[in-house]
């Protein structure tokens, strides 16, 4: 729409109420009100003055601007999100004039970037020097896509703001004062002494609150414009776009649906579902530690559910749909480690299985003292996550079998709860109380939890998988999920890259054939 347009809408719009308002004013004047209504001015104005200059109104718009951060992000992408916090609180010494200026969002988007990407690559000198062409424009798209919607929900008017009245809005309070000004002038001539007053009450009181809203709505925008460059700078530097826009949308979207009712056996995929888009639960230990029974006890009655998927020679994985399930679920029984001369070699494909996993079983037999390779493996998990800090460890849960055979091994009477902090009513639930917490102590802070079960032997002795263990999974089923996204995104990066160059070079070969042959 042209100047001249606008400017026609605009006093079209505005000279009804100009005239409804010296209309008003003048009838209230005739009848007497024009004294006591005008103490509804000073009431409005000094109370929204109030909020304004308590905070309120910022505080609103700060929520509305707010990015929450994604729950998968690593302990460094959170600590990466500090600078960007910092440098959204500092906004507020900013003059309200460069907010208006698109020249310095820029120049804030590339010293911020800048100082998000030497934080992961301390030596860089350039802002976009180690990221990929492809990966600066998916995080420059992303960007651009989730300030265009926050503009198109939150400003009036968006689709006919040009760049020209953006800039104009730091003018806007003056234009009010003069108008203001004009409308007092008028007035004056239906009561001086009443004008007079509304024209002190708005220079102490209402000038200045339409002046700090204003500041707050350019603050406001200029906060949500850091947080949406923050959030895909951590995302691009943490190597997590090499996906490309739609793909990492398709992925986060997928992560961030919620899960279906219990009582429903529709479960939302991943688009190009694989095993590897699924939670997956490995369950590691030593040798006759009791895996395969735990996995068997673990299936139970959903057994007739789950597919038993094609693995390695050490590695049977069985996919576990039910009603039960939040998800679907990937159950990997792995051979076990601590086999005669193969100590070395059982650790590493375990902290192969380990790395991609999402939940981690590692279950020790609760007779058996031996716990140096266990603890071998915990800490060469541990060791290998921090050579890799784009990726989160998997939650660990010590499994705790066998504990029908702790002493007395003749008594077996459940239930046995002393090991949650319960009372301890007999010596076997002292037995698995005590089992339980020098495990603790050997492995944590590593592990998430401890649970004994019994999972061997006849059916009617089984217990604490279903008591304890099903639940503690269940509940750090949303954890999983997070760590299963990370996973897969630099899954499907590593995978692509070369299949991408072949197609690339494929493309390249056929526009040149083309170009060649005149077509």
């Amino acid at each position: 729409m042209k100047r001249w347009r606008s400017t026609l809408v605009l006093f079209l719009f505005s000279i009804p109420l100009i005239i409804l308002f010296l209309l008003g004013a003048y009838a209230l004047f005739e009848r007497g009100w024009l004294f006591w209504s005008w103490w509804l001015l000073p009431i409005c104005w000094g109370a929204a003055f109030y909020l304004a200059r308590r905070g309120a109104w910022n505080k609103d718009l700060k929520q509305s601007a707010k990015t929450n951060t994604p729950s998968y992000w690593t302990d460094r992408d959170r600590e990466a999100w500090q600078i960007v916090e910092k440098r959204a609180e500092d906004a507020r010494g900013i003059a309200p004039i460069s907010l208006v200026d698109p020249n310095y969002y820029m120049r804030s988007a590339q010293t911020l970037l800048l100082d998000i990407t030497r934080f992961y690559h301390p030596n860089a000198a350039d802002p976009i020097g180690p990221m990929t062409v492809t990966e600066v424009l998916t995080a420059a798209q992303l960007a651009i896509e989730d300030l265009t919607e926050l503009i198109e929900v939150y400003v009036p008017g968006s689709r006919h703001l040009t760049v020209a009245r953006w800039k104009a809005m730091a003018k806007l309070p003056g234009w009010y004062r003069v108008a203001s000004d004009l409308g007092y002038l008028v007035s004056a001539a239906f009561g001086p002494a009443t004008a007079a007053g509304r024209y002190l009450l708005s220079k102490v009181l209402l000038a200045p609150t339409v002046q700090l809203m204003q500041d707050n709505i350019l603050y406001w925008f200029y906060t949500a414009f850091l947080q949406r460059v923050g959030i895909y700078a951590i995302e691009l530097n943490s190597g997590r776009l090499e996906v490309g826009a739609k793909r990492w949308r398709e992925l986060v979207k997928a992560y961030e649906e919620p899960a279906p009712s219990t009582n429903s056996s529709e479960l939302p995929s991943v688009p190009k579902e694989s095993a590897e888009q699924k939670v997956t639960i490995s369950v590691v230990g030593q040798v006759k530690a009791g895996k395969s029974s735990l996995v068997n006890a673990f299936l139970g009655r959903a057994e007739v559910l789950s597919d038993v998927l094609p693995a390695t020679r050490t590695v049977t994985r069985h996919e576990l749909k039910g009603e039960e399930w939040l998800d679907t679920l990937i159950i990997q029984d792995t051979v076990g480690y601590g086999q005669k001369d193969q100590a070395e070699k059982d650790l590493e494909e375990t902290m192969e299985l380990c790395a991609t996993s999402d939940i981690v079983l590692l279950t020790m037999n609760a007779v058996d003292a031996a716990r140096d390779m266990d603890r071998r493996v915990v800490k060469r998990m541990n060791e290998w996550f921090l050579q890799h800090p784009e990726r989160r460890r998997p939650l660990i849960l010590a499994v705790l079998t066998h504990i029908d055979l702790l002493s007395p091994a003749m008594e077996w009477n459940p239930p046995y709860e002393g090991w949650q902090g319960g009372d301890v009513r007999s010596p076997k639930d002292k037995a698995i109380r005590d089992a339980v917490e020098h495990v603790k102590g050997l492995l944590s802070p590593t592990i998430t939890e401890v649970i004994p079960v019994c999972s061997a032997g006849e059916k009617s002795r089984l217990y604490g998988v279903e008591e304890w263990l099903i639940p503690a999974i269940l509940g750090k089923i949303d954890d999983a999920r997070a760590i299963m996204l990370l996973r897969i995104l630099h899954l499907e990066a590593d995978r692509m890259t070369w299949w991408k160059v072949f197609e690339q070079t494929r493309n390249l070969g056929t526009l040149a054939l083309r170009k060649a042959v005149g077509l």
